[in-house]
């Protein structure tokens, strides 16, 4: 039960403990709730890719298709990346591949990679036509949200860090910028061991948790969102 007053109380109790004040956030002492993002921070976190389609595919026929070569002189290396989702962060890598277009390639440029493309159209195709959102019905061959900004931000990287959205515990990975990260995980686009280190320090993690909302319920209260403005 949540109580109000007019602010003229003296003795404030939150959690049966009588307190000076009560934040907005519920809490007592320091007021999180009106903090800032740091300047400096700003553009550096990402959600991933949100496919929105059947556009996976296994790790051996990406291998195949690595092999072929195509009319138009381009390898599909140009349209074939490692995916990965939050399962792979928390527990084994399943080796997983997708096709990907990118963010803004054209119909005719995509149809020069021939063997994905022709997947895509087998399998994207049918369920992206149905689609509601005529970006998404209209540019099938496109995830749904593809994230441009993160592209971009990671492009000049060698390497990024990742955790999931929602999770428990909350744990950091490195991975490579050929890499592409589901929209289950949260992309942090610096490649410096120092930065990683800040993330995994207990300050870190007692200021994401006590600025994260909870998914679902239960006796812990759900489990943490890490969101992209907590950098």
């Amino acid at each position: 039960m949540i109580g109000f007053d007019d602010g003229s109380e003296n003795d404030k109790s939150l959690d049966g403990e009588v307190v000076k004040e009560i934040n907005a956030g519920l809490t007592s002492g320091t007021d999180l709730t009106n903090l800032t993002q740091l300047h400096e921070n700003k553009g550096l976190s990402f959600q991933g890719s949100m496919i929105g389609g059947s556009f996976q595919i296994s790790k051996p026929l990406a291998e195949n298709w690595l092999k072929l070569t195509n009319p138009n002189g381009k390898p599909n290396s140009n349209v074939l990346r490692p995916y990965v989702t939050g399962a792979d962060v928390l527990r084994k890598v399943s080796d997983e591949w997708v096709i990907d277009f990118g963010d803004s390639m054209s119909l005719e440029e995509a149809a020069g990679y021939e063997a994905p493309f022709e997947y895509a159209k087998k399998n994207v195709l049918p369920e992206r036509a149905k689609n509601p959102r005529a970006s998404r019905r209209e540019r099938w061959w496109i995830h749904a949200d593809p994230q441009p900004a993160m592209r971009k931000s990671i492009s000049t990287l060698d390497r990024y860090i990742a955790t999931v959205r929602v999770a428990k515990h909350r744990i950091f990975v490195w991975f490579p910028k050929t890499t592409l990260c589901s929209n289950k995980l949260i992309v942090i686009a610096r490649e410096d061991d120092y930065f990683f280190g800040v993330l995994h320090s207990r300050i870190h993690e007692a200021w994401s948790l006590s600025n994260a909302s909870r998914h679902g319920d239960g006796d812990d209260g759900g489990r943490p969102i890490y969101a992209i403005n907590l950098l």
